[in-house]
């Protein structure tokens, strides 16, 4: 579901949160310095959550902080570089509410989307859930069947300091993607819209070809 954040829903009421569930998109933007978007997630139950926000900017460099109710930093993300989205994983408590909090780190203007999947094991956004592993110098391959116009997220977090690249092939060997957004140890994801049905296949390594593992989520998101 893709929703236009309503008036404040990016901040323009300071300590106002706008209400997000799972499987959301909004739309924010940050109207000026001392205005931080801010987004009321209530848990519905213990499953993984994802968070994604990605800014519509090149120049952009987004921080996320995520609170809980009580007033407890859960985390605060800025492992990406400007123009890349910040993404985290985090389980919350059932029945607890959350705050997702954004920011620029320069204090910008800044348009960005922000998007909560539910990637527990019972989640219909859950589409595969893979353990890969990576050689020294090595590469993972991992291949997919895409249909037209159903749009997926390839999300990759490295276990320890892996420095992850993801390239991106259609069936014939044709280039459609790279991703190497994160520094070491930080996540990287594709988004991909197929134009035509058929399978799209991925190529993971480590940048500096150390060996290690890392998990993919591979989820449906709306259009």
């Amino acid at each position: 579901q893709h929703v236009p954040a309503p008036v404040g829903g990016s901040g323009t009421a300071p300590g106002v949160a706008v209400p997000i569930v799972a499987g959301q998109i909004i739309v924010g933007e940050r109207q000026n310095r001392e205005v931080t978007g801010r987004y009321a997630l209530t848990a519905t139950s213990d499953n993984e959550l994802l968070v994604i926000v990605s800014p519509e900017d090149s120049s952009s460099d987004i921080v996320v902080r995520i609170v809980a109710d009580d007033g407890t930093l859960i985390e605060e993300i800025d492992g990406a570089i400007s123009g890349q989205a910040e993404t985290t994983t985090f389980t919350p408590q059932s029945g607890r509410t959350y705050t997702v909090e954004v920011d620029e780190y320069f204090g910008s203007r800044s348009a960005y989307s922000i998007a909560i999947i539910d990637v527990g094991p019972n989640s219909t956004a859950l589409l595969d859930e893979v353990e890969g592993e990576l050689a020294e110098n090595g590469v993972f391959t991992y291949t997919w069947d895409g249909v037209v116009g159903q749009p997926i997220i390839f999300y990759l977090e490295a276990d320890g300091s892996l420095d992850l690249t993801i390239d991106m092939f259609d069936s014939g060997g044709g280039y459609l993607d790279y991703a190497d957004a994160g520094l070491d140890g930080e996540p990287e994801l594709i988004v991909y819209v197929p134009a035509t049905n058929g399978q799209v296949s991925f190529e993971v390594r480590d940048f500096s070809g150390m060996s290690g593992s890392f998990h993919l989520w591979v989820l449906a998101v709306a259009e």
